[in-house]
């Protein structure tokens, strides 16, 4: 199985938006970000799915958070910003680099 490689995040006034080296679609990004997810320690509550959008509820650092993907225009992003979620993306975007 491919494995996910987060290669950059940028935060924006609301989000953190998320972008993977590997093309993400529909078919292929549920297989894909649940083992990305465990393997960095996000703790998966549930997943919603849309007709084109999927999301994941998510709790970290004793928050909830949302991890959402957007068939329509690729992307992939969570919806808060906070310093721990920024920096744990950040630490896993830097070993990745490596």
């Amino acid at each position: 199985m491919q494995k996910l490689n987060l290669i950059s995040v940028e935060q924006t006034d609301d989000s953190i938006l998320c972008t993977f080296a590997q093309n993400l679609n529909y078919d292929n990004v549920e297989d894909l970000i649940l083992p990305w997810l465990n393997q960095h320690r996000f703790n998966f509550k549930e997943s919603m799915f849309g007709a084109d959008r999927i999301s994941w509820r998510l709790e970290i650092a004793q928050q909830i958070v949302w991890l959402h993907f957007d068939e329509l225009t690729q992307s992939c992003w969570f919806d808060q910003t906070s310093e721990e979620l920024l920096a744990k993306l950040k630490q896993i975007v830097e070993n990745n680099a490596h």
